[in-house]
């Protein structure tokens, strides 16, 4: 079983590069101004600490989806952002910590 703050950390990793790759993708389309990009960090804030708290309280007491959702996390937060945004299976790949 991992620690509490390693994954904690993973999460945050994660949450960085969903962030960085966000704002350059819509960078790519349109102009993103401080405030635009202060909004975008908050949102992902807020869902990250939202997914920290699912991973503590749901996800490490289940084993049927903890491998599978670790292994997420550490893609996601390492993957390139062409990769996040070509390969829409791959990013999607914590929709298996959702209960079914």
């Amino acid at each position: 079983m991992f620690a509490a703050k390693p994954m904690d950390n993973a999460i945050s990793a994660m949450c960085d590069n969903l962030k960085k790759c966000t704002i350059e993708h819509l960078e790519m389309k349109q102009k993103v101004d401080d405030k635009g990009k202060a909004l975008i960090v908050e949102a992902f804030d807020k869902k990250c600490d939202s997914m920290k708290s699912h991973y503590h309280h749901y996800i490490e007491h289940n084993p049927d989806i903890h491998d599978d959702a670790v292994t997420c996390i550490q893609r996601l937060s390492k993957a390139s952002c062409d990769d996040l945004l070509n390969d829409k299976e791959d990013a999607n790949c914590l929709i298996l910590t959702k209960d079914k």
